[in-house]
């Protein structure tokens, strides 16, 4: 669960690997800038994680390409599931992940659009000068229950909180997770800024 490894699509053998100390909460993203292929993923450390396609963990197998500072909360019960990714008009990558609880005091977003307790759509830009490659925090949508994975479309995020109770209390009967679970909301949002376009109100009657 700590590894990301790159597979050879004709002989199913491992070509390389990277082997992290903290499992993976996504599934890894491949893209490309034109010139470089790129993967990331986030991992339980509350960290996200960019990789060269070609040398995924670097000759000892243990360093990215890139490593944000933390911006989530780790939380066992909770997953990622998937980095979004998409570039927008102006050259500029950007990596959206689905965040637990407040936002980790030791990353700075440039904008945040309200107080996080419950989660969050964490958004990052890719800095790549001269091949050094680092993220930069973005933005941080407005406070979100147990978010599931961004959407992106024509510059517009889809973010569905999903409402989900996370009590952390492994013996939590299923029913009264249920209880303490709220309705789910769609959010569109600004791609660029995080802001709120519109939301689904009450109109989705499940968590």
């Amino acid at each position: 669960a700590n590894a990301v490894v790159a597979i050879d699509p004709k002989t199913f053998e491992v070509k390389d690997w990277f082997a992290g100390d903290a499992p993976f909460t996504s599934s890894p993203v491949a893209f490309s800038d034109g010139t470089r292929d790129f993967a990331a993923a986030a991992a339980g450390d509350g960290r996200l994680y960019v990789f060269d396609g070609k040398a995924l963990g670097g000759s000892d197998h243990k360093t990215p390409l890139a490593r944000s500072t933390t911006y989530s909360t780790p939380a066992a019960d909770f997953s990622a599931g998937a980095v979004s990714t998409w570039q927008d008009g102006d050259g500029v990558r950007w990596l959206l992940v689905a965040s637990a609880g407040p936002v980790a005091a030791e990353t700075k977003f440039k904008t945040a659009n309200g107080a996080v307790t419950g989660g969050t759509i964490a958004a990052f830009t890719i800095r790549n000068q001269s091949g050094a490659v680092s993220l930069e925090p973005a933005w941080t949508s407005r406070d979100l229950t147990t978010p599931a994975p961004p959407i992106v479309l024509n510059d517009v995020v889809f973010a569905l909180s999903t409402g989900a109770f996370r009590g952390g209390d492994a013996h939590l009967a299923a029913a009264e997770q249920i209880a303490r679970s709220t309705p789910a909301v769609l959010y569109a949002l600004d791609a660029k800024s995080g802001k709120e376009l519109w939301n689904s109100g009450r109109t989705i009657a499940a968590s």
